[in-house]
């Protein structure tokens, strides 16, 4: 038969076929022609155009190898019909690693920017977090790691004592190591406003905002004992607030000494205005006030009797750390001379 159509063919005898089947042939071939779709797929910036008598999206994409998974991106919809001229972006999903949250995942994404494919994958991500391995708006790349940190800011509110203070009142009525609370007191309290950064649960940084004092403290009050206890030479004891040790000497009555006779206006009395006798002294008022009680004992160690109680009512040239005492008469001043004491400053 095959021969027979080659010697037809070299014999460019005519063939003879039934105008039906031309007709069937041109129809089918405009039918084909007429269904015949242009596609374009842009796939990952890649372009593909063919021609498909399909009429689904999948079905297309699948006739030249095309496949794409669940995660990448397909703008048109596996079962959507064709048109005469279609064109389908096609966008494949890579790998990217999130740690996140204590855990770490792998995601497939298409996005193209970090912020876009964490906000995709579900973990929650917002602005508000920090990254690191890489920033928000960096691209994504296939295989790259991103760890997320959860950034809260708080405003706490917390409150704190202010410590009473207290004073101390001395008492010279009291011997030393007494003491009496007079006051309680109370302790204040401090109000605090803090802004408070946690990152991944724990703190960060804390800032003090304000503060203010909800109670205002009460100082406690105690009174203590200040006074000291000495003793004459006779073992009678005695109270004092403070002790001197000074140079002593005696002076009398005697014109020597004062410059006047008895009879003569102001004789035998003091600078303070009383009349000069044993148990009044002279004193730089500026050292000791007039009218202070003393007691005044001798201090060289020789065992002479203490000069004993006094007050101070008179003055002279004396410094602050001399102090003259009277005496009846001049024979008892000459025998005390100079001599070293302790002035105690007696308690009423």
């Amino acid at each position: 038969m095959r021969g027979c159509l080659n010697r037809l063919i070299q014999t460019r005898m005519p063939v003879r076929i039934p105008a039906y089947f031309v007709f069937i042939g041109l129809l089918l071939a405009g039918l084909i022609v007429f269904n015949l779709k242009n596609m374009t797929v842009m796939k990952d910036g890649v372009v593909i155009s063919f021609k498909t008598l399909c009429t689904l999206t999948g079905d297309a994409l699948r006739s030249k190898g095309i496949v794409p998974s669940d995660q990448d991106y397909v703008s048109s919809r596996p079962d959507e019909r064709l048109k005469k001229n279609n064109t389908i972006y096609i966008k494949t999903a890579v790998p990217i690693q999130i740690e996140y949250d204590g855990r770490t995942a792998v995601f497939h994404t298409w996005r193209d920017r970090v912020r876009e494919a964490l906000q995709d994958s579900g973990i929650g991500y917002t602005d508000s977090d920090r990254l690191e391995g890489a920033l928000a708006a960096d691209p994504v790349v296939r295989g790259m790691q991103v760890k997320v940190i959860r950034v809260q800011k708080n405003i706490l509110t917390d409150t704190e004592p202010i410590h009473k203070s207290i004073r101390f009142v001395n008492n010279y009525l009291l011997g030393k190591g007494i003491e009496n609370m007079l006051a309680p007191g109370e302790d204040g309290l401090n109000e605090k406003t803090w802004a408070v950064l946690l990152e991944d649960g724990k703190e960060k940084s804390r800032v003090l905002i304000s503060e203010k004092v909800l109670k205002e403290p009460r100082e406690m009050v105690i009174e203590r004992g200040a006074a000291n206890t000495g003793f004459t030479n006779r073992g009678e004891s005695f109270r004092y607030s403070e002790v001197y040790d000074m140079n002593a000497t005696c002076y009398t009555l005697a014109y020597e000494e004062c410059g006047k006779y008895p009879g003569d206006p102001g004789y035998g009395i003091t600078a303070s205005g009383i009349p000069a006798r044993r148990g009044i002294v002279a004193v730089n008022p500026a050292a000791i006030p007039y009218g202070t009680r003393l007691y005044i004992e001798t201090a060289d160690g020789s065992g002479y009797p203490d000069y004993g109680y006094a007050v101070a009512g008179d003055t002279g040239h004396l410094g602050t750390s001399q102090i003259d005492l009277f005496v009846d008469e001049q024979r008892e001043a000459f025998i005390w001379g100079i001599r070293p004491v302790r002035v105690y400053i007696l308690l009423p």
